[in-house]
């Protein structure tokens, strides 16, 4: 089947939209070397019953993937103390806005980037 023929398909009764998820992303890679940065910036995060969430402005998301040991931008994060976590954008926003998570401890530090929006 392809992704055309699947596409057209109906979706299954038991899923639903639950969340969505919009961001600018700027990516910057290495010329030599798989040293690859992503920056995801204006995060914001709404529930199908319209409420939101926004990453603060003075944050950003950013993700590094290096082809072995940390990369340079590695040592710069670490250099202005930031700690490396693993997140999913979609499970912190259910986890925010839809329905409890059990991680919610572990990404306590992460909520408190998000504020709710009012428009």
């Amino acid at each position: 089947m392809t992704l055309r023929e699947l596409a057209a398909q109906p979706a299954p009764e038991d899923l639903a939209a639950t969340l969505a998820t919009r961001y600018r992303r700027v990516t910057l890679a290495a010329r030599e070397g798989g040293e690859r940065v992503t920056i995801d910036l204006d995060v914001a995060m709404e529930s199908m019953d319209r409420r939101e969430v926004a990453l603060r402005d003075d944050m950003a998301l950013v993700e590094t993937k290096t082809d072995g040991d940390d990369g340079t931008f590695d040592a710069v994060l670490t250099s202005m103390r930031c700690e490396p976590t693993s997140i999913s954008k979609y499970r912190l926003g259910v986890g925010l806005l839809v329905a409890p998570d059990p991680q919610s401890a572990r990404l306590e530090r992460l909520r408190r980037c998000f504020l709710a929006r009012t428009d």
